[in-house]
């Protein structure tokens, strides 16, 4: 006999709107202090205030631009609450030009954040196949993404997604 039911918890990937700026801002706050706790803690403690608004001032800039996807994963219990999304996820991607090579349309992933009660179930992958999915229309080339050294978690995942790294950036205070 087949199960056909529904299934109590769903996820939705779409594109952000402004709705889901606050939510959005606040899993980039996440990233941020995760990273920030990293060393070689180069820019010392950070202004939570000031990140907070600069990172939704980018947003802000971000979600009206051709150039640029924004995806949030949300989830909805529809058993309980179904008109109720929780964001669970976020991933950015932006086309960038890089003249002087012969595959010079690219795609830069930014702001990559899976909240971690929701990890190991690929939410990451199927935000990266939907990005990938817009990049490859918009003419991209290639995919770029970052991640700190200091996460094997994020290491593994992007390996495993076959991103390989070509440049390392270092930093260190000037003492």
């Amino acid at each position: 006999m087949t199960d056909t039911a529904t299934p109590l918890i769903t996820l939705d990937i779409r594109p952000a709107t402004a709705a889901d700026g606050h939510a959005i801002v606040d899993m980039w706050m996440a990233l941020q202090q995760q990273t920030d706790n990293y060393p070689p803690y180069a820019f010392g403690a950070p202004d939570l205030a000031v990140q907070r608004e600069r990172l939704t001032s980018t947003l802000d800039g971000s979600l009206g631009l051709d150039t640029a996807l924004i995806l949030v994963a949300s989830q909805t219990n529809t058993a309980t609450d179904p008109a109720t999304e929780i964001p669970v996820g976020t991933m950015s991607f932006y086309l960038i030009d890089r003249p002087g090579y012969r595959h010079s349309n690219s795609c830069v992933l930014l702001s990559v954040w899976v909240d971690p009660a929701q990890r190991r179930q690929h939410i990451a992958q199927r935000m990266l196949e939907i990005g990938r999915q817009w990049a490859k229309a918009q003419g991209a080339q290639n995919l770029q993404v970052g991640w700190h050294p200091g996460n094997p978690d994020a290491d593994a995942f992007w390996k495993s997604q076959g991103f390989m790294g070509y440049e390392i950036i270092a930093a260190r205070g000037i003492d």
